[in-house]
This record gives structure tokens, sequence and C-alpha cells, in this order.
């Protein structure tokens, strides 16, 4: 475009966020300085754009375009929160005028439906922008402000506020521009407007809009700054009415004389309606003042009073921010979420910044994260915040906080990793708080809590702890010997109920863990931990009873898997193992007598219920091994009788004939593990006994050759398995064992199978 702001800025041409300005002939887009990567809002006007629209009317361009300089002459000169921000000044080149301001999210008529001059076709911000109350509530009171500071500060009227003058920057926030108009010298009348007395649909380009205009000014030519609150109560109507004004003169004068004798202000909210009525009165002495306007009726709601303090938030003393954000928990559902995301948000995270604060700000955030930021905002805007917060120690309250809102984190975050990023020094700091018993106690409460949603790796459809969402890694080397610390206090410090709570909470934590730890984990870590905890259970005016209890769970749980049986059904048919026969026996059957034998349990009932929890374990441990056994007797039997004496038969040239492969693989001792997986594979232990002669070398011949012809008709066979040909090379084994130790031929086979 050849203009010194495109050159120094990277301009976005592709993409209009917005148009304004006489006749909308700014056109805006986003940009990014070259050097410093600064985000701003580039104006640009094409001077040859308005020339081709109106090519017998080249003295209009020149005023508009003298009117546009006029505007950024204002800006320029004027600071205050309310108003467009300049960040670059005007630029001119014989085909453009650029400038550039704070960064732009688009323009009041924009968002009220006119789109006129986006070229490149409506921007989705602007085309889905919504209007709602509250906004309209705030962004009037804004303008208010920025009205209130050109009356009485820079002694300037506007004289033409309408929606095309006020622009909505990125953070929400209403900014007044547009002083094409604007009179100054203590109000004087500057420059006079002929307005003519016909329709004029183009005349909005290069004269005042009347239908926003006040009758002292239209009529008089003399502007006061009544006027400007005149206006404002039209725009306030439009706000209501897709853009329309309560005067609809079209650039005629005639038009608006009549109108304005006949104005009456009707179809509004009650409040807005009163409003509207006291700032459009035919006298500007009756008219009410912007100064008084945030005290108005029609302003003192709860969420507009909160969004007014944010507005002034940076001015406030620390005690009055601290009682702000504390009662701000409760608004925040029902603010806007365009609101909180533009508006609240950025207010909130640094104030975290601070511990001390934190604690209060912390509820109106995590709210915010609850309903209405996406997981992608908690992810990228308040976790990182967060992060400095999750070490530290001082205050309490601030762990305390986090805390108890652990399940708004898990549910609002996005991965399961990025959960653990989170709850894993948050839990550490928590369990290492030993000066504060209250933190501690709330972190294992939290960790076996259940959790808003279960991660992706549970079972679909079951529920899962809090600590589910800890990455398996972490939780053995870093949560777990945490907790693990809990389960045998010093010994020389003074047993109290406090301390067998804390244990019961730690043994429960465990418990709520143990679907998710390995067997070798438990076998090696967990058991012998347990042995420890065991021998530290208090006595029972200590509290030691639910210590007891507690433990007996965990071993409950550890034996019969994560889903145990209500105590009820423990005394039913004994239940698989979910740990081996040989480890329950040696470490866990004896502590649990230890424990239901030991001084913890004081009363009948609570011994009875240890007990039949301990002999449901014991049924389970003898059913287990008593199958075991079993297994190995059938085994030995089928083994001994897969092949007999009475099964050998000998072929035309006198050897011997094995049995047919299918029987003798049915009853291989591999073939009836694979129906009974839970028994081990045992082989027939043959018994040699001395037969008074040795084994010939012809004897030992044939059974070789008699070996190898089964091998071979097994490595042949189409439909043999590998679990039949292994059975077949074992037989083909014990062959040639029985061949070399009692002889050849039949009777030494048979012999010494039978034995």
């Amino acid at each position: 475009m050849g203009n010194q702001i495109t050159r120094e800025y990277d301009v976005d041409t592709k993409r209009v966020v917005a148009t304004g300005g006489p006749g909308f002939c700014w056109r805006v887009y986003n940009a990014t300085n070259k050097t410093t990567g600064r985000r701003v809002a580039v104006f640009i006007f094409e001077k040859k754009l308005f020339a081709d629209q109106a090519p017998r009317r080249r003295g209009h361009v020149d005023h508009l375009v003298a009117l546009l300089k006029r505007d950024i002459a204002v800006l320029s000169r004027l600071r205050h929160p309310c108003l467009l921000e300049i960040a670059e000044p005007l630029a001119e080149s014989p085909t453009t005028l650029a400038f550039a301001t704070e960064p732009i999210m688009g323009n009041l008529a924009n968002v009220l439906g006119n789109y006129s001059n986006f070229t490149t076709g409506i921007d989705r911000t602007v085309e889905t922008y919504e209007l709602d109350e509250l906004e309209i509530q705030k962004g009037v009171l804004q303008l208010a402000r920025a009205l209130e500071f050109c009356h009485h500060d820079a002694k300037l009227v506007h004289s033409n506020l309408v929606p095309e003058a006020v622009w909505i920057n990125s953070k929400g926030d209403w900014k007044l521009g547009g002083f094409f108009f604007s009179q100054w010298n203590q109000y004087g009348t500057d420059q006079k407007v002929d307005f003519p007395e016909y329709n004029a649909p183009l005349g909005s380009s290069w004269l005042p809009n009347l239908d926003f205009g006040a009758p002292e000014a239209v009529i008089d030519q003399r502007p006061v700054p009544a006027s400007d609150a005149f206006a404002l109560g039209c725009l306030i109507h439009a706000l209501h009415h897709q853009g329309r004004s309560l005067i609809q003169a079209q650039s005629n004068i005639l038009a608006f004389k009549t109108q304005i004798e006949r104005l009456s202000v009707t179809d509004l909210p009650p409040g807005i309606q009163q409003l509207v009525a006291d700032l459009v009165k035919r006298s500007p002495d009756d008219r009410i003042a912007l100064r008084d306007l945030p005290q108005h009726a029609a302003f003192q709601s709860p969420l507009l009073v909160a969004v007014r303090f944010l507005d002034t938030l940076p001015s406030q003393s620390t005690l009055d921010r601290a009682q702000f954000f504390k009662s701000l928990a409760t608004l925040v559902p029902k603010m806007p979420t365009k609101l909180v995301k533009l508006k609240l948000v950025p207010a909130l995270v640094p104030e975290l910044r601070t511990p001390s604060m934190a604690v209060f700000v912390l509820p109106p955030l995590m709210a915010a994260c609850l309903t209405h930021l996406t997981p992608r905002d908690v992810q990228t805007t308040v976790v990182p915040a967060l992060a400095p917060l999750l070490l530290c120690t001082d205050p309490p309250h601030v762990v305390q906080t986090l805390l108890a809102n652990v399940p708004v984190l898990i549910d609002r975050l996005p991965n399961p990793a990025d959960v653990s990023q989170v709850l894993v020094p948050l839990f550490s700091t928590a369990l290492d708080m030993a000066a504060h018993q209250a933190v501690q106690a709330n972190a294992l409460t939290v960790l076996k809590s259940p959790a808003p949603r279960a991660p992706p790796s549970a079972p679909s459809g079951t529920a899962a702890p809090v600590l589910a969402w800890i990455e398996y890694a972490h939780l053995k080397t870093v949560i777990l010997p945490r907790i693990a610390r809990f389960l045998a206090p010093d010994p020389t410090a003074r047993v109290s109920p406090t301390v067998a709570e804390m244990q019961a909470s730690a043994l429960l934590a465990i418990r709520a863990a143990t679907p998710l730890l390995d067997r070798g984990f438990v076998a090696d870590t967990l058991l012998p931990t347990l042995r420890v905890a065991a021998a530290a259970v208090p006595p029972p005016a200590s509290g030691g009873a639910c210590v007891a209890s507690a433990l007996v769970g965990v071993y409950h749980d550890l034996v019969f898997g994560p889903n145990p049986a209500p105590a009820s059904q423990v005394g039913n048919a004994p239940r698989s193992l979910a740990l081996p026969v040989d480890v329950v026996v040696a470490q866990v059957i004896p502590t649990l007598y230890r424990v239901a034998y030991g001084p913890a349990v004081a009363s009948v009932a609570e011994f009875r219920e240890i007990l039949t929890r301990v002999r449901a374990v014991d049924r389970a441990v003898e059913a287990a091994h008593a199958a075991v056994l079993a297994q190995g007797e059938a085994m030995s039997r089928a083994s001994s009788s897969v092949v007999t004496a009475a099964s050998v038969r000998r072929n035309a040239q006198g050897e011997p004939e094995l049995p047919p492969l299918d029987s003798i693989a049915a009853s291989s001792p591999r073939a009836m593990h694979a129906a009974s997986p839970q028994s081990p594979i045992t082989a027939p232990v043959l018994r040699p006994t001395p037969v008074g002669a040795a084994a010939s070398a012809a004897a030992a011949a044939a059974a070789q050759a008699m070996a190898a012809r089964t091998i071979g008709q097994m490595s042949t066979a189409p439909s043999a398995s590998f679990s039949a040909f292994v059975v077949a090379e074992r037989v083909a084994h014990v062959t040639c064992e029985c061949a070399a130790k009692w002889g050849g031929g039949a009777n030494g086979y048979a012999t010494g199978c039978g034995r």
C-alpha cells in the first residue's frame, strides 16, 4: 500500500476485523510490529475507493479526508482509559491514510449488524458477536466516563456519538473515537453544519448523523455537554433495537424537527426506559448529568457493580480487593462467558503472584474454569499461573484451597499428563507439610476421594479415585512413599487419636491405589510396609480399632482384588486369589492373625468382623492349595496311563506300536494344563528299579527306532499341533529311557511305564 505504517508493521490484509468512521471508510486489520512484535490494529483509508464511489463529489472526498485527520489529531492529544488509544500517529501517502491503535475486536455498528466495507468477507468474530444486557450497561458507563472526561477536562463536546464512533478492544471494553465533528473552545461554535432539507442516504460520510443529534446542537447550532447525553440516550435505544435510534431523519432537517417534537420513549426494559427518558428530554437543563449515571437505578445490579470494580481494580486497596474477591465466587456463574474470558480472568490471574491474595482469588478463578473456560483456556491461561502456588507452603490456606479444587482441575484439564503435572507437585507439597496436619489429612482424603471422571486407562463405566490420575511412575516413587510415612509414626511421640486418624487415612489411600499396583511392587515394597504398619497399630483408646480395620481392608483387597464382596458375603464360597499362595501364606496370613488377636481390637464385634475376613483368606488359600495338589495327582495319573503294557501291539514286522497320537496328546500334562491353566505343569517322575539284566544293544536300537518313527509321524501329520508334537517327543524320550533301564521290547517298555 506504500504507507509508512504498512512498512513498519506486518499487516494481515486478508482479514478485515472491523470497519467504522464516516461512511465506514476505515478498514481495520490486525498487525504486528516488525521490530518489537507489538500487536496493534491498523486503520487504513483508501482514497481511490471513495473517489471511485463519488466521482462527481471530489469536494466531499477532500472534506472526508479533512474530517479523518481531525479525528486522529484529537485522539492523539487525549489520554483516557475509555478513549481509543493511538499507538502510531497518522501516516499519509498519495493513496492512503493509516494509523495504528490498540488491538481492536470490532466496531459497535458492525456488532449491531452493519457490515459495510467488509471487502474480504465478514469476520467470524464480528458476525457471531452478541451483546448481552450486562455488556451494554458496562459499555454505556464506559462511554459516559469518556464523555465526562471530554466535557470537564478536555473542554470538548463530541457532537456525533453514533455506533460507528465506538470501538470494542480485544478485552471487550468500549472505546470512544470518531471526533470528526467535535467542538473545542469552551463549547464554542467553531464550525457550522448546513443540513439539507431532503433525505440524503450518503450524507453520513460528511455530515453529523441527525438520528443521534440533540435539538439544540442541530437546530440552534449550539452544542453543549448535555447534547452528548441526548446522543447517549439515542444510542442506548439503538443497542436494544438492532441499531435503530429514537429518531429516523435520514439527514433531513425537516424530518428531524418533526420527530423531535413528537419524541417518546417506549419498548424498552423498565429501568432502561426510564434512563433513556431522562437522557433525551427536550431541554438540556432537564437531562440527567453523565456524572450521575453510575448511581442511576438501571446500573445497580450486583454483576454490574462487580464489573465496575474490576475496571478500577489497580487503584483499590489490598483489603478492598480481598473483600471483593471473597464475594465474587457466587457471581461468576451468572456472568456472561465473553465477559469472564475477556475481563475477569485477565484481572484475576495477575493477583495469583501474591500468595496472601491468592487465597481469595482462587475460588472465583476456579468457578470461572468450571463454568466458562474451555479446557484449552484452562491449560494455557490458568495452569501456568498456578504453577508457583503448587509449591507454596505459606500461607497453608493456598494449598488447602487448591486441594478443594482438585476435582475442577481434573474435570477441565484436557489430557491425563496435564492433570498429573498439576497433582504431583500439589500432593507432594501437601503431604510434606508436617507442621500443618490438617493439610496432610486433607491431602490424604482428597487422594482417595472419587474423581469427577475416570482416566482413559480405567475400565469403561468404573469410578476412579483422584490418585488414579497420577502417572504410575510418580505414584510409586513420589506419592506412595510419602503416604507410607504416616503408617509408622515416630515411636517417641505421644500416640493420639489424631495420629491414628492419619494412619487410617493413609491406609485408606493405599487401599484406593491397590488396583493400580503391579504384583512386584506389592510383594517387594507394599507388603513389608504393611508389616511395619501392623506392628505400629495404636491401642484402642487412641483409635487403634479404625487403624486395624483399615489395615485388614487393605490386605483383603490385595488378596481378593480391587472389588471385594460386602461383609455379609465374605463367608460364602472361597474365591480366587489375586496374589500367589506362597506370598499370602508367608506375608499376609501371619500379619492378619497378629492384628486380629492384637491389643488394638478391644470389642467382640470388631474381633469377629476382622476374624471373618481373616478366615475368608484362610479358606481361599486352603482351596487354592488343595486345587494345586489335586491337579498334581491328576497329572501324575494321566502321565502314568499314557502308554500301558496292554496298549502295546506289534506290527507285521514284529515291532511294538504306540497308541494313537490323539489319545496321547489329549491325556498329556500340557493338554490338561490348557484346560486348567492355574495348575502348574508337572512332569511324571520315573522311578527305575534294577531288573537284573543290562539292556542289550539291539533293544536300545529298537527303542531309538521306535522313537524316531513316532517323531517322524508327528512332523508329517498335517493336523498335528505344536503341543501334540511336544507330547510325542516326550513319549519317545520316555521310551528310550525305558529301553535303556529295563530292557528292550514290550516287556521292558511296559515295566518302565508301570513303574
